[in-house]
């Protein structure tokens, strides 16, 4: 079982109903996080070490990524921004992604070739552009690209504009109808459709600090400037010539630490959202209150990113230790909105060398769900030395032995059963590709063509023969982390007819959504598990669990449901009842928790247990499956007994398919499901699950006699 910490920069999506929204990308120097989302709460982009689109349709929510990273090669972080057109336009780019020397749009149009939309790299578009960049993205689609060292913006990959020498650590900004280029004191803009600059004096008589821990965002009506020595709102004014910048308001809070960039989000009604070290405020010009948010920013440098909706609604905040989403309050437009809402007035020092008194509304807390996701809980896994391992695996299979394979797998070839194949995905930190004994049961596309650069079985995804990597986002889920090969070893681990799981009829298709941590997010995740399903898989194996209840695994589980795809889920290593503790992803309707025995036929120490929220209990001590490199390794947790009950019900599944074919397959499942319940050995663990320990050899014998 892989648990959760707080630790990592994460990344979450919340499901935002129809209410107008919009923020801003952070376009300080390639080295921060940025959230924006689009004015009608339908489309959002995310970017830290992944670029990601994401949008809901058809009930379930949906994500595009772009990661350029090559392995072994430093990873550039992203900025951009997304168009904020009313309606979008077929054929026009929706959002824009830029990490380091490289430009990607994407264009959300989607066909049998891309059926998941396409992000395309800028040089198709004109002549490829060397050199950092910065970039935003207006609401026309237009888009524009700064090279600062070279003292140029180029928009739409047409037109390059030259820029004033005092302009080059300037930053840019999609502002109205056009970009604005900012910097100390003033700011230089262009109007896309004539291609003209207009400068303006607009900050000498606001704040005009301007270096790397300042950002920026705009709407139609205002842009807003916030770093460590102070913020200011300006009202934005569009000219023939393109947007102006007037009547400075300097905010009265500033919540950034020297050296840090703060979080900062404006939203199409005007509402402002500042993130920081002293605090996090949600405001509408001189009016604002601090936000009672559990928020972790260290003092000193660093970065944040946020986004909110407008009319005070959902946020997100992106930070280096931690993530969070929820329901912002209400923001008082007027004294006559406080007296109707009784709000009181609250003081509140930031510090007591500053001197700073700030008069603020005692605001509700928020709801709140950390986007930290899952991470590996160390102290139950472990590699043993591989000459150990392997005569561990030789000697003492004990795990087969306790759930009785072996004598069932020989019983149904008594019987004269072929069993039938199933086809399962695993979730988690991929697989060692190269490992020997990973090789005969893996599930591989007939009609994808591996390295070949295409696409070939148009499922959006280029090269995935037997599955994808939703970390790196390519066709490569190799195992950096370790866990992943072990659980797979324990389904799929065969070679040479020595057969090291309990059903040689499962094939298995690869995804990976847990890095080199063993971390992840509910986007990654959700998407694993919509493309699991795509691809054929009737069972999936998920051993890890904790983190937020997200919309977007509640509607990839509800999908999973409906297409009658069941669910293997470890029960957790934290000696929890779940029944009284229950999380993601066993708390969803249909999926079957495992809890972990020893070899003494106990439930393990370690292992998580509950009376109705656990249904199987299968070994998960000591277990002896394959690592990276070639390897055997001994791990221990209810991360190996959820892929060895999978495995088993997939063993006593194929047997049922063969016997029962008039059966559709949400009533071979019941019937499996009640076999194997029906047949479970309750001694000892009574109270720790629905069934008790999973017994093959007998469901076997239990299946046979019912005919």
């Amino acid at each position: 079982m892989i648990l959760r910490v707080l630790s990592g920069v994460l990344i979450l999506f919340w499901y935002i109903p129809s209410a107008l929204l919009i923020a801003g990308p952070v376009n300080s120097p390639g080295s921060y996080p940025y959230a924006k989302a689009s004015s009608r709460g339908d489309r959002l982009t995310l970017g830290d070490l992944k670029g990601l689109v994401y949008w809901r349709e058809q009930g379930i929510e949906r994500a595009a990524a772009v990661n350029w990273q090559q392995k072994g090669q430093p990873q550039q972080r992203y900025s951009g921004g997304l168009a904020e057109a009313a309606f979008h336009v077929p054929g026009n780019p929706v959002a824009l992604a830029c990490a380091g020397r490289e430009t990607h749009i994407f264009y959300p149009d989607r066909d049998a070739a891309y059926p998941a939309g396409r992000w395309v790299s800028a040089d198709a578009l004109g002549s490829p552009e060397p050199g950092a960049r910065r970039c935003a993205m207006q609401k026309s689609g237009d888009f524009a690209e700064f090279f600062a060292a070279r003292s140029f913006v180029v928009v739409n990959r047409q037109t390059r504009l030259a820029v004033p020498a005092d302009f080059q650590n300037a930053e840019l900004v999609a502002a109205g109808e056009g970009f604005v280029l900012l910097t100390a004191g003033r700011a230089l803009s262009v109007y896309s459709r004539n291609g003209s600059w207009r400068l303006s004096d607009a900050w000498t008589h606001g704040v005009s600090n301007v270096n790397e821990e300042t950002r920026w965002d705009g709407n139609d009506r205002l842009l807003l400037k916030t770093d460590p020595d102070g913020n200011a709102l300006a009202d934005l004014t569009l000219t023939v010539d393109g947007p102006r910048t007037q009547s400075i308001r300097r905010l009265p809070v500033s919540p950034c630490e020297s050296g840090q960039v703060c979080g900062l989000s404006l939203a199409l009604d005007d509402s402002w959202v500042l993130s920081g070290y002293w605090g996090h405020y949600l405001g509408r010009d001189q009016t604002f209150i601090r936000l009672a948010i559990p928020l972790s920013i260290g003092e000193g440098p660093g970065a944040v990113a946020i986004a909110h909706n407008a009319d005070g609604g959902r946020f997100i905040y992106l930070g280096w230790d931690d993530g969070d989403q929820g329901q912002l309050p209400f923001v008082p437009r007027t004294l006559t909105d406080r007296t109707r809402q009784r709000g009181r007035y609250m003081i509140w020092t930031r510090a007591d060398d500053r001197k700073v008194n700030m008069r603020v509304w005692n605001a509700p807390l928020p709801d709140i769900i950390p986007s930290t996701w899952v991470a590996w809980e160390p102290g139950y896994e472990w590699t043993l030395p591989q000459d150990e391992a392997l005569r561990a695996a030789h000697d003492n299979r004990w795990w087969l032995d306790r759930l009785g394979a072996v004598p069932a797998r020989e019983l149904f070839e008594r019987r004269g059963v072929p069993l039938q194949r199933v086809h399962a995905a695993v979730i988690d930190s991929g697989v060692d590709p190269t490992h020997p004994w990973l090789q005969a049961q893996l599930a591989r596309k007939p009609l994808e063509q591996p390295d070949n650069g295409l696409d070939d079985d148009g499922n959006g995804f280029v090269d995935d023969a037997w599955g994808y990597d939703f970390v790196e986002e390519d066709a490569m889920p190799q195992d950096d982390f370790g866990h992943g090969s072990h659980v797979a070893g324990l389904m799929i681990g065969q070679k040479a007819d020595d057969i090291r799981n309990p059903a040689p009829n499962l094939i298995l298709t690869v995804v990976r959504a847990l890095d080199r941590s063993g971390k992840s997010n509910s986007i990654d995740l959700a998407r694993a598990l919509q493309y699991a399903a795509d691809s054929g898989a009737e069972m999936i194996n998920c051993s890890w669990g904790g983190g937020p209840d997200t919309q977007a695994l509640r509607d990839a589980f509800a999908m999973l449901r409906e297409r009658g795809i069941i669910v293997f889920s470890s029960a957790g290593n934290d000696r929890l009842d779940t029944d009284k503790n229950p999380d993601v992803p066993k708390k969803y309707t249909g999926v079957i928790s495992v809890a972990a025995s020893d070899q003494n036929n106990q439930l393990a120490s370690f292992s998580s247990y509950g009376q109705t929220s656990v249904r199987f209990v299968a070994p998960g001590d000591a277990i002896v499956s394959s690592v990276p490199g070639g390897d055997w390794g001994e791990k221990s947790g209810t991360s190996m007994a959820s892929p060895l009950a999978a495995a088993g019900f997939a063993l006593i599944w194929g047997a049922a398919r063969q016997l029962h074919p008039e059966l559709d397959r949400a009533a071979q499942i019941e019937l499996v499901n009640r076999i194997l319940c029906e047949s479970a050995d309750r001694k000892g663990v009574e109270s720790r699950s629905q069934c008790g320990r999973l017994r093959l050899l007998e469901g076997a014998q239990k299946l046979l006699d019912q005919g």
